[in-house]
Order: C-alpha cells, then sequence, then structure tokens
C-alpha cells in the first residue's frame, strides 16, 4: 500500500482499492495499521476518503526498497 502511494501525494480510497485488489475491510485494515505506526494519514475532499503517505512512511518504504533491491526511490 505505501509503495503505491509513493509517487503521489494522496490516493482515492477507492482508486487504491482497486489497484491494490482488496476488498475494502483489508484496505482499511491496512490504512489503520499504517496510520497507528506513523506511516500514512487520511482525508476526505468531496465525500470522497483519499489515503496520505507520510514523511515517515516515504522514508520507511524507501529504506526498505533500497535495502532489498526493490527499486529507485
Amino acid at each position: 500500500m505505501l509503495t503505491a502511494l509513493m509517487p503521489v501525494g494522496s490516493y482515492r480510497a477507492t482508486a487504491l482499492q482497486r489497484r491494490l485488489d482488496v476488498d475494502e475491510p483489508t484496505l482499511v485494515a491496512w490504512h489503520r495499521t499504517l496510520v497507528g505506526l506513523g506511516y500514512a494519514t487520511s482525508h476526505e475532499t468531496l465525500g470522497q476518503a483519499w489515503l496520505d503517505a507520510t514523511e515517515v512512511g516515504r522514508a520507511a518504504i524507501a529504506g526498505h526498497l533500497a535495502a532489498t533491491g526493490g527499486g529507485d526511490c
């Protein structure tokens, strides 16, 4: 989920759910875990839920990808 949020400032929750091919309860559970770790936040715009990676979350995934050779960040 954080990898999907890396290149963008925010991701509409429904679009992220489709991209990750998960059901809503799974997406909500993942998001709650990331919020609890300080890696993500959310906001609402025009009645739509948006998910955001925090700077801490971006640094965590960048560090993970660098350590595992998972991509350029």
